[in-house]
């Protein structure tokens, strides 16, 4: 009785780590800041370490890159310029050296 204890136990600490680490995984693809039209520079958090971060702009049929920077501190702050700055209702994505991607992030307007 005692082995099949050991062994379910067993599985329960595998399948708890294994959920664990799958929770992890994604806590590691990049975060942007609210993006807003005309922004010339994008704020964020990746992995430390990951860069370079790449923003793409999903808003076309082929997502084109529109920064790139290696600007990260120890904690994976990040700040990429970009080059032309997104309009109001792109998407975009940050990107790491990993290929980890942010949720797509929709460009707002600035307001009144």
């Amino acid at each position: 009785m005692q082995g099949v204890v050991r062994k379910v136990s067993l599985v329960a600490v595998v399948a708890l780590l294994w959920t664990w680490s799958a929770g992890l995984a994604r806590a590691l693809d990049p975060v942007l800041d609210q993006v807003f039209a005309g922004s010339v520079v994008v704020t964020g958090l990746a992995q430390p370490g990951s860069g370079p971060i790449t923003i793409l702009n999903t808003s076309y049929t082929v997502p084109t890159p529109i920064g790139n920077g290696i600007s990260m501190d120890v904690d994976g702050n990040f700040a990429v310029t970009l080059s032309p700055p997104p309009i109001e209702d792109d998407t975009i994505v940050a990107r790491d050296a990993q290929g980890r991607e942010s949720a797509v992030m929709t460009v707002l307007s600035r307001g009144p």
